[in-house]
């Protein structure tokens, strides 16, 4: 029950809102704009795709993998998934 009201909770707020969510020491989940190719005519279909103009990028805090040791491997094909250190003020998100 409670993940299920977490995964509500960010899809709203990321991808309805468009506003970043932050959950300390595990990572943030950042929307960004996905940039739709071609000039589809507007009809029943295009509108039921207008709410999937945002994705996903998720900046994962490094302790908390460190924690996680093996049990979690992140293969990061989309260029969506990065880590970072929140101890430095000064690191940019590393590309996983």
């Amino acid at each position: 029950m409670v993940w299920s009201g977490t995964t509500k909770y960010l899809r709203t707020t990321c991808q309805d809102k468009g506003k970043p969510v932050e959950f300390p020491g595990l990572g943030i989940f950042n929307p960004i704009t996905v940039v739709s190719e071609g000039g589809d005519k507007l009809n029943s279909k295009a509108l039921g795709q207008l709410n999937r103009e945002k994705d996903i990028e998720m900046y994962i805090h490094q302790g908390f993998l460190e924690k996680c040791k093996d049990a979690i491997q992140i293969t990061n094909k989309s260029g969506k998934i990065h880590e970072f250190n929140s101890q430095d003020p000064q690191s940019a998100p590393l590309s996983a």
